[in-house]
């Protein structure tokens, strides 16, 4: 990760009043970079964190708004970074 994406996870993270942990920014980082909604076990495969730390970070991210829960399929919930333009996400059956 880049020093100043780095800074900017960590100017999100405070703003929404959150420590900027190296934790929490690398899940931002991972939302960032792969850019589609993604589940709690990709998440921790990605940021090398447990699925136990990634759902409570994610679940309170979620609920502060830096992140929106997304439901693609019934099985399990994906997160993508809040914000940035209204979008559809379609799933073939």
């Amino acid at each position: 990760m880049k020093k100043s994406e780095e800074q900017d996870y960590a100017a999100m993270l405070r703003a929404a009043g959150f420590k900027a942990t190296s934790g929490r920014k690398a899940l931002l980082g991972v939302l960032c970079r792969i850019q589609h909604p993604l589940s709690i076990p990709e998440v921790a495969a990605e940021t090398h964190l447990d699925e136990a730390t990634v759902y409570r970070a994610l679940e309170a991210l979620s609920d502060a708004g830096v992140v929106q829960r997304v439901s693609i399929d019934r099985s399990r919930t994906h997160y993508e970074l809040a914000g940035g333009d209204h979008h559809h996400h379609l799933v073939c059956d």
